[in-house]
């Protein structure tokens, strides 16, 4: 009877210190999520204020943690700049992001009508040629009167800030230049180029003209032609109106 009582009572034994030896295994903890960090984005924009129109204006930007950087929907660098010739109110917005977070900077660039610099002065409609006169140094000598009345206009001339010349487009925005234009009564264009303007100094392909005169009805432009033989500087003025 002993006997067959301690096999009963090992058996157990050794069923339980299978268990406690299974239950003693680690189970593996799960990695932690990946910490996603907040973006930021700081913009500046020079200059301030009420811009003149054309002018213009630099935007920069600093960003950090983005994965995706855009600015007006365009993807740029986390650090940039750019530089626009502005004619209208203008928004600029930086969106930074970095999975399901983002950082937004936005302003508004507001922009003087075309009255508000040299360039919309020029560019906003067509110039008739009104008189044409010569100086020798300041003193004038000569004149042609060529429009006087709406029935005797001349040529109607065009400085936009965007055309076409010899089959390449220009585009003020990007290259510094625009385009003029003189269209005639039957409305052919009858000569064409580039221009730019700086100050006063306006230049046309390659001649460069003083600017006397510029507002909303009147612009005249002053151009060396030679030196004449008693030394004196000879000078054309064209003097243009606008209805």
């Amino acid at each position: 009877m002993k006997k067959r009582m301690y096999l009963w009572i090992a058996v157990p034994a050794i069923i339980g210190a299978q268990f406690m030896g299974c239950s003693c295994e680690k189970i593996p903890k799960p990695d932690p999520p990946p910490v996603i960090l907040q973006p930021t984005v700081e913009m500046t924009v020079s200059p301030t204020g009420i811009l003149p129109y054309g002018t213009t204006c630099n935007v920069s930007w600093t960003s950090t943690n983005g994965k995706s950087i855009t600015i007006n929907n365009k993807s740029v660098g986390p650090v940039g700049s750019v530089a626009d010739k502005l004619y209208r109110d203008t928004v600029y917005s930086i969106t930074v992001t970095n999975e399901n977070l983002s950082a937004k900077a936005e302003k508004e660039i507001k922009v003087g009508d075309w009255t508000t610099s040299d360039v919309g002065l020029l560019t906003h409609n067509h110039w008739f040629l009104k008189r044409i006169e010569y100086y020798e140094d300041n003193n004038f000598i000569d004149s042609l009167i060529l429009t006087q009345t709406p029935e005797r206009l001349t040529n109607k001339f065009y400085y936009r800030l965007k055309g076409t010349f010899i089959g390449v487009m220009y585009d003020y925005n990007i290259s510094g230049v625009g385009v003029y234009e003189s269209i005639n009564t039957n409305g052919s264009i009858v000569g064409n180029g580039t221009w730019s303007l700086s100050g006063k100094t306006l230049i046309m392909i390659s001649s460069t003209y003083e600017v006397l005169v510029l507002s909303q009805k009147s612009f005249s432009i002053r151009t060396f032609l030679e030196i004449l033989p008693n030394g004196k500087s000879k000078y054309q003025v064209n003097t243009y109106w606008r209805p």
